[in-house]
């Protein structure tokens, strides 16, 4: 009896550690699975934003120009330039330097929300020939110039 007692307490740990080892192989590959997810969901690359981009519904437009990692964003008043890069969908850009052209009030306003925007690391959807800049607050759609 003793005998037949280890062999199924034996039998009782095989099926545990069989049962386990599939646990652990189930959690490893969902979480490869989820990771490979994660990494498809940003696949643009700041090389897929160089050339010329004008926003679309506004009078004037703002006007950006990505190229070799830099941006030259033209406002109403005043251009911003400076290295920029694109991370886990987000534009992430360097310290911008700016002109410092004076104009009116209500240019030097959205002059500054723009440049807020860019230095905010807004959210980048690229489809098509359309860009859209997001920080949440606010929201720019730009489409690719030939």
């Amino acid at each position: 009896m003793l005998m037949n007692g280890l062999i199924r307490l034996q039998s009782c740990n095989t099926e545990q550690e069989v049962l386990m080892k599939k646990s652990l192989w189930l959690v490893f590959f969902s979480s490869v699975a989820l990771a490979a997810c994660a990494t498809l969901e940003y696949d643009n690359t700041i090389s897929d934003l160089e050339g010329e981009w004008l926003q679309e519904n506004a009078n004037p437009p703002f006007k950006l120009t990505f190229q070799d990692g830099r941006i030259n964003a033209k406002a109403d008043c005043n251009t911003l330039f400076g290295g920029v890069s694109l991370v886990d969908g987000k534009l992430i850009s360097q310290p911008l330097a700016s002109t410092m052209m004076a104009c009116e009030p209500a240019g030097m306003q959205r002059d500054q929300r723009f440049s807020t925007l860019l230095s905010g690391k807004p959210t980048v959807t690229l489809t098509d020939e359309h860009l859209v800049l997001d920080s949440g607050d606010s929201k720019l759609s730009f489409k690719r110039q030939p």
